[in-house]
């Protein structure tokens, strides 16, 4: 038996075949549906239709965690001098400190000479004569 599509007499295809060999028999069943075929092509890219209507605005998200503190910046310039402020009130007296010692006697001066002898005065009155 031939398992060629083809007539053994005439090299046709069978269901063309001018040979009789003999009563065609009934159709067979019907056979499985073959596998799909591989996808076409993409067709072209159709008109871009008109734009549609804005939506309404979402909602706002979480705020992200903090980054981490950046590097300290340079020192700046020294500014200038201030003006000298009031002077402040006077402090308390402190109290007297302890009594010094006593310093050494000192040595005795030379003796001086005696002065002159002083005028003499002038004369009294006579007082008045007593009575007998």
């Amino acid at each position: 038996m031939s398992k060629s599509n083809h007539c053994d007499k005439c090299s046709r295809v069978k269901s063309d075949c001018k040979c009789k060999r003999g009563k065609r028999g009934p159709t067979g069943p019907q056979g499985f549906v073959g596998p799909t075929g591989p996808t076409g092509f993409t067709g072209p890219t159709g008109a871009k239709g008109d734009p549609g209507l804005s939506g309404p605005t979402g909602y706002t998200g979480l705020t992200g965690s903090m980054g981490p503190t950046g590097p300290t910046g340079y020192t700046g310039l020294t500014g200038a001098t201030g003006t000298t402020g009031s002077t402040g009130p006077t402090g308390y007296t402190g109290s007297s400190g302890p009594t010094g010692y006593t310093g050494p006697t000192g040595i005795p001066g030379t003796s001086s000479n005696t002065g002159a002898t002083g005028a003499t005065g002038p004369t009294g009155y006579t007082g008045p004569t007593g009575y007998t």
